[in-house]
């Protein structure tokens, strides 16, 4: 368990000595968590950015992702829409096959993560088409995210992968402080600043939210149209 020392303290190899004598501080009932890979517009095809979600441990976890088989406001969802395996091999053989330009590791119970697979496997038992106003792969996230305590906000018009990432650092800072969500691989700062966000575009033009909302709406629509 992290904190402990791993391997590299003895008195983790003992069978008898659970979460070192000492489980109210140190709990960790299924060894599991969730995961959230993003990757920036820039490292899409569509320009809009991409977010999935594994469900497991780093050695073995399920990878969920709601991708269209064209660039359209809507398409069949390609498939598989899941991958298990390692962390590595869910990557490797995720439908965008750049390298994520942020993952997040959730602490999660091992009740929540049962309730998020189930929410997942509806998701895509009900949708068949990939829609980019209504089951986009932020749009998946969110649901699967909505059996955990954290709060992830909500995105008007469209949900993106960048606003996903924002609202979850934003609203959730004790989570962030204690480390129940933390940065395993990235910079979240500089991916929620990235190009294809709101906080990005106001940064640029200097235009309020709503206006600046609309217009990453309209650009990413003209993306996946042409």
């Amino acid at each position: 368990m992290p904190g402990l020392g791993g391997i590299y303290n003895t008195k983790n190899l003992s069978l008898y000595n659970y979460a070192g004598l000492n489980p109210i501080i140190y709990v960790d009932p299924n060894g599991e968590d969730q995961f959230l890979y993003f990757w920036k517009p820039e490292s899409t095809s569509s320009g809009a950015g991409h977010v999935a979600q594994g469900i497991g441990t780093q050695q073995n976890q399920v990878m969920y992702e709601s991708n269209p088989t064209t660039s359209s406001p809507k398409a069949p969802i390609a498939t598989p829409f899941k991958q298990t395996g390692s962390m590595q091999e869910v990557v490797g053989n995720a439908h965008n096959q750049n390298r994520p330009d942020l993952i997040l590791q959730l602490k999660t119970s091992a009740d929540q993560d049962k309730a998020t697979i189930g929410k997942l496997e509806g998701f895509f038992a009900k949708n068949k088409d990939w829609k980019v106003f209504s089951t986009n792969c932020a749009d998946m996230c969110r649901l699967g995210l909505s059996t955990t305590d954290y709060n992830f906000g909500s995105s008007p018009i469209i949900s993106s992968p960048v606003e996903l990432a924002q609202d979850l650092f934003e609203n959730n800072p004790e989570a962030v402080k204690r480390g129940d969500i933390k940065t395993i691989s990235g910079d979240w700062k500089a991916f929620r600043e990235g190009t294809g966000s709101v906080r990005g575009v106001i940064e640029k033009t200097g235009k309020n939210v709503g206006e600046s909302v609309k217009e990453k709406a309209q650009d990413l629509l003209h993306k996946v149209v042409e």
